[in-house]
């Protein structure tokens, strides 16, 4: 049996042009940052240095940090469902990828992990960065707390 589909060439999907920020909006976002509290200001800086989703930055391990060297490798997001919380998983396609970052987002992560660490917040993290956060969220059972 002849089957013309088997023949033809499928279309390409059209690769959208990146969107990015100006530096000058860039510029305001820092500067809005300025009374904002350590975590949020890491957060931020990491999102823009990177262009990480914001699971991935909730995925974010001490261990996958490099801040001798600047670089932040992504491993794993943090994902939610109703059915099951919070929990881990891989980055959306699925392989890990290694960024260099800037040194202001270092400096910025050097200052989050002492806050962490001043206000004891890093025990019971499982090693990741912004645990207290993911503990804090009105979610159902975290997967990720034991």
């Amino acid at each position: 049996m002849y089957n013309a589909a088997e023949r033809a060439t499928p279309p390409k999907a059209e690769k959208k042009k990146p969107d990015y920020y100006q530096p000058e909006v860039l510029n305001k976002i820092i500067r809005a940052l300025d009374d904002a509290p350590t975590k949020w200001k890491c957060i931020t800086y990491i999102l823009i240095d990177t262009g990480c989703r914001r699971g991935e930055v909730m995925g974010l391990k001490w261990e996958s940090l490099d801040l001798k060297n600047n670089i932040i490798t992504i491993e794993r997001a943090l994902l939610y469902t109703p059915e099951t919380g919070v929990f881990e998983g891989p980055p959306k396609n699925g392989m890990s990828r290694t960024i260099r970052i800037a040194p202001e987002t270092v400096a910025m992560l050097l200052n989050w992990k002492y806050d962490i660490c001043f206000m004891a917040l890093d025990r019971n993290s499982r090693g990741l960065l912004f645990f207290y956060l993911v503990h804090r969220m009105d979610v159902k059972p975290l997967s990720l707390i034991s």
